[in-house]
């Protein structure tokens, strides 16, 4: 049954019980992927023992590729993670020591609790959702017993949203979704670090000075495009504000749920879930949520009936790429009288 292995639409199983899905498109995929990069790929398959796929490819030396640059507010500072999965553990550990960051690694929860006796020998600390017999979720209680989070701060990693209600909510200074790039997962470290060293008085006096509304204002960014990104966020920083970003329309859905935003802006094409179905389905959950956000679609897009679009969607402003200083102020002002 070799022979119809790489053919579109086709599984050497074929019966109605075969034990996987899909729908026979990624072998076929990945041969073409690799036969344009001048690559054969091979197979080596023993019924009930398994299968092993290969393949070379024609590689070449490239100037686009470049290492993320050290920090210097993090080289140096201790990080530990927690992931069961070794090859997420693996790539996680060599993106932070590759900006010298020092780093241990647990591959169980367990052991972690076990041999740790000083938590706050660490300057943060990053733990997977889900994990077998001892969660995420549990390792943090442990934590916050000894630690608050000001002391050692925080980072959930999830495939999905988990947290379920606030005191869960409480004991991380930062949620992420996986797969997390190596530039966002270091621009929310140095986030998190500048929180932790800047004492409260400071921030609370920042915040009044630097703050054109005058008090805080909870902003979410969902953006995928990490040049846009830092855009929105140099923009929104001069006007006193600081925001979370998220990835996609489905993360900005996650990151509502743990944490009430004043307001959303919202790109339109996103992967995973754009602007459009996101605001659909906030509005959907809207009477689940002790604040509802305003929604400012962000989009490049000027076909006529476009905004009429965002709006019959639920969201309540359009802004226009690409986004100035100028234009964020207007929707400030239209919306949030104090401004």
């Amino acid at each position: 049954r070799m022979h119809r292995l790489i053919q579109s639409f086709t599984q050497v199983d074929a019966s109605s019980t075969r034990k996987y899905g899909g729908t026979g498109l990624g072998l076929v995929i990945s041969k073409k992927l690799i036969e344009a990069m001048g690559g054969i790929i091979n197979v080596e398959s023993i019924i009930n023992r398994g299968t092993t796929f290969t393949f070379n490819i024609i590689g070449k030396p490239s100037s686009r590729i470049r290492n993320a640059l050290p920090s210097p507010l993090l080289e140096g500072k201790k990080i530990f993670i927690i992931d069961d999965n070794q090859t997420n553990l693996l790539i996680l550990k060599q993106q932070l020591e590759k900006v010298n960051l020092v780093v241990d690694d647990f591959n169980n929860p367990k052991d972690f609790l076990d041999t740790v006796q000083n938590f706050g020998k660490y300057d943060f600390g990053i733990l997977d959702m889900q994990m077998p017999e001892i969660d995420g979720v549990t390792v943090a209680q442990s934590i916050r017993k000894k630690q608050d989070k000001s002391e050692l701060p925080l980072v959930l990693l999830s495939s999905i949203h988990e947290l379920e209600n606030s005191q869960q909510k409480e004991m991380f200074n930062l949620y992420l979704t996986k797969p997390i790039k190596q530039t966002q997962l270091l621009n929310n470290l140095e986030r998190l670090f500048k929180i932790k060293k800047i004492p409260t008085s400071k921030i609370v006096e920042k915040k009044a000075s630097n703050s054109l509304l005058g008090r805080e204002l909870s902003i979410l960014v969902a953006e995928d495009n990490l040049v846009n990104q830092k855009v929105a966020e140099k923009i929104l920083e001069r006007l006193g504000f600081k925001i979370d970003l998220a990835n996609d329309g489905k993360h900005a859905i996650e990151m509502v749920h743990q944490k009430d935003y004043d307001l959303i802006f919202m790109d339109m094409e996103m992967p995973i879930m754009d602007g459009i179905e996101a605001t659909v389905e906030l509005k959907r959950l809207e009477s689940t949520l002790e604040k509802f956000p305003k929604i400012i679609a962000m989009t490049a897009n000027a076909l006529p009936g476009f905004k009429e679009k965002c709006l019959a969607a639920g969201m309540d402003d359009f802004i226009s790429k690409p986004v100035t200083v100028e234009s964020v102020k207007k929707i400030l002002k239209k919306w949030f009288k104090e401004f």
